[in-house]
C-alpha cells in the first residue's frame, strides 16, 4: 500500500480543500490542541496573577513583559526559520515551552508563586514564542500544494480563532476543578502534540523561499480584506491573520498569484 495521501493527486477544490492534505490536517491539528492548551495558560495566568496582587495595574503589567521581546525579537525570527530546518526550531521551542509551563504549574503548586515569577516566565515563553511562530508558518507551504496556499491561510485563521474560543472555556473548567495548576499542567502537555506531529510528516523541508511565500500571502490577504474578513489571534506575543474559508479575496489572491 502506498504512503501517499490517495486525495493528494486529484485537484483541491472547495472550502476546505487543504484538509484533503494527510500533512496538513496532521499540523493543523496538532497546532490546534497546542493552541487550546495556550489560551488555557493565558486564562490561569490571568486569574493567579489578579488573585496574588488584587491590581489591575500590574495584571495590565503582564501584557507588558509579554509584549517587549515579541516585538524586539520579532526582527530577527523570521530569518530563523529561513535559514535553518524549521522542523528542530518547532521541535526546540515547543520543548522550552513545555518546560516553562510545567515549572510554572509546579511552583503554583507549591504555594510559593509570586508575581515577579509570573512576570518572569511570561517575559522567556514570549520570546520564545517569537522564534515559534515563524517556524510554524514556514513549515505550511512543504505541507500543500502551491495551488492550496491560500486555503491553507485561511484555514490557519479558523485554527486561531477556534483556539480562542475553546481555550479560554476550558482554562475556567480546569481551574474550577484543578486549580490554576491544572491549566498550566494542561497546556504542558498540549506541546506534546507539536513535538510529536512534525515526526510523522512526509513532505520535505522546502526552501526559505517558499516560507517567505506563505508569510508574504498572509500580508497581502489580509491588507486587501474587508474589516469584516479579517481575523486576529494572538499566541505568546505572535500575531496571526487571515480570511474566512472560501472567501472571494482568498480567491482573488489565487487567481493574481497562481
Amino acid at each position: 500500500m502506498s504512503d501517499e495521501d490517495p486525495l493528494a493527486d486529484r485537484p483541491a477544490t472547495g472550502r476546505l480543500a487543504a484538509f484533503r492534505f494527510r500533512d496538513f490536517r496532521l499540523f493543523w491539528l496538532s497546532l490546534f490542541i497546542s493552541n487550546i492548551g495556550t489560551w488555557m495558560q493565558m486564562t490561569a495566568t490571568n486569574w493567579l496573577l489578579y488573585e496574588l496582587t488584587d491590581s489591575p495595574l500590574q495584571l495590565g503589567l503582564n501584557g507588558v513583559f509579554r509584549a517587549i521581546p515579541a516585538i524586539a525579537l520579532g526582527l530577527i525570527s523570521g530569518t530563523f526559520a529561513d535559514r535553518y530546518d524549521r522542523r528542530k526550531l518547532l521541535l526546540g521551542t515547543q520543548v522550552v515551552l513545555a518546560g516553562l509551563s510545567l515549572a510554572l504549574g509546579l511552583l503554583d503548586r507549591s504555594g510559593q508563586i509570586q508575581a515577579w515569577q509570573i512576570y518572569l516566565f511570561t517575559f522567556i515563553s514570549s520570546a520564545v514564542g517569537s522564534f515559534d511562530g515563524p517556524a510554524r508558518q514556514a513549515l505550511f507551504p512543504s505541507l500543500v500544494p502551491r495551488a492550496v496556499l491560500p486555503n491553507a491561510v485561511a484555514l490557519n485563521s479558523l485554527l486561531w480563532k477556534g483556539a480562542a474560543l475553546l481555550g479560554p472555556t476550558l482554562g475556567g473548567i480546569a481551574i474550577a476543578a484543578m486549580g490554576t495548576s491544572g491549566a498550566f499542567f494542561a497546556n504542558a502537555a498540549s506541546f506534546l502534540a507539536v513535538v510529536v506531529a512534525p515526526l510523522f510528516l512526509r513532505g520535505r523541508n522546502r526552501t526559505g523561499k517558499a516560507a517567505r511565500l506563505f508569510r508574504r500571502n498572509q500580508s497581502w490577504i489580509f491588507l486587501h480584506c474587508s474589516p469584516a474578513d479579517h481575523s486576529w489571534a494572538h499566541r505568546d506575543g505572535s500575531l496571526r491573520f487571515g480570511v474566512r474559508p472560501g472567501s472571494r479575496h482568498a480567491d482573488d489572491f489565487r487567481q493574481r498569484h497562481f
